[in-house]
């Protein structure tokens, strides 16, 4: 594995990581009297998560498959709008 390939790794995992969180803690206690508060304590974790995926590098072919396979996953993060632009009403 190359060093680009951890680099971009180690730079997405986090805030994959936290988006996931934050799904987590909004499916959690997601209660329509209490939404400006829920989207208030979860934040943009979206935000560092695009701007990681817009670091990504280069990778070498053989490990092609491997940052293609995630691209489905990253699909899910514009799921934050809606629910953000719904918070901001």
């Amino acid at each position: 594995m190359t060093d680009a390939v951890v680099d971009d790794i180690m730079a997405v995992l986090p805030p994959l990581l936290q988006s996931l969180e934050a799904l987590s803690y909004v499916a959690r206690y997601l209660n329509p009297p209490d939404f400006d508060r829920i989207m208030s304590d979860v934040g943009t974790p979206d935000q560092a998560l695009q701007a990681a995926c817009a670091q990504l590098t280069a990778w070498p072919e053989e490990f092609s498959d491997a940052r293609v396979a995630p691209l489905p996953f990253w699909r899910w993060q514009p799921a934050f709008t809606p629910i953000s632009a719904s918070a901001s009403c």
